[in-house]
C-alpha cells in the first residue's frame, strides 16, 4: 500500500508502507533529487535479481556533473546484475547502507576506455594518495584483481499519473 505525496511542481517520491525497510520518504524539489549526492561518500544501490528481486547494496561513490560514480570487481553480483538490466535505484547512505535520502531512479552503465580512466582520476582526486592506496589495499585482501567503474545517471522520480488517480 503506497501513498503518495503531491504537489504540482513538485517530484511524486512514495511514502512506503509501514512494514517497509525505508524510512519514510520526504517530497523534495526536482533539483534537489540529484543535488543530494553531492558530497556524499555512500550510496545504497538497489539492483536487480534475474526474477525482479531487488538487491541493496552499500556502495563508496563519488558525484561528478549529475552522475553518480563507484568502483568495484568486474566480478561481483552487482555488475552481473547490472549487466543484466541497467536500471537501479540509489540514494544517499551511511556506511552501512542505511538510506539517508531520497531513492532515485537511475541507469547504470559500466564505462570502458577513456570514460573509465576519467573516472578513475576522479576518484583518485577525491580520495587522495592515502585513500586510494588504503582502499587498494582492502581491495587485495578481499581477492579483488581488477577494478571497473560503473556511472549512474539519476533520474527523478515521476510519479505515473494513472495511479495518482487510485
Amino acid at each position: 500500500m503506497t501513498q503518495c505525496a503531491r504537489e504540482s511542481s513538485h517530484v511524486y517520491v512514495p511514502i512506503k508502507a509501514a512494514e517497509s525497510d525505508y524510512r519514510h520518504e520526504k517530497r523534495m524539489e526536482p533539483h534537489d533529487s540529484v543535488a543530494q549526492f553531492n558530497g556524499r561518500r555512500y550510496i545504497s544501490l538497489e539492483s536487480y535479481s534475474k526474477n525482479g528481486d531487488p538487491k541493496l547494496t552499500p556502495v563508496q561513490s563519488i558525484q561528478n556533473n549529475g552522475t553518480v560514480y563507484f568502483r568495484t570487481d568486474p566480478g561481483t553480483w552487482k555488475v552481473k546484475r547490472i549487466r543484466r538490466n541497467p536500471h537501479v535505484r540509489i540514494a544517499p547512505s551511511d556506511r552501512s547502507g542505511k538510506p539517508t535520502g531520497q531513492w532515485v531512479d537511475g541507469e547504470a552503465h559500466e564505462l570502458q576506455g577513456e570514460e573509465a580512466t576519467r573516472a578513475m582520476k576522479l576518484f583518485r582526486r577525491e580520495y587522495g594518495a592515502v585513500g586510494n592506496v588504503l582502499i587498494a589495499l582492502v581491495a587485495r585482501l578481499r581477492g579483488e584483481r581488477l577494478t571497473t567503474v560503473i556511472s549512474v545517471k539519476p533520474q527523478p522520480y515521476q510519479r505515473d499519473p494513472a495511479a495518482m488517480k487510485q
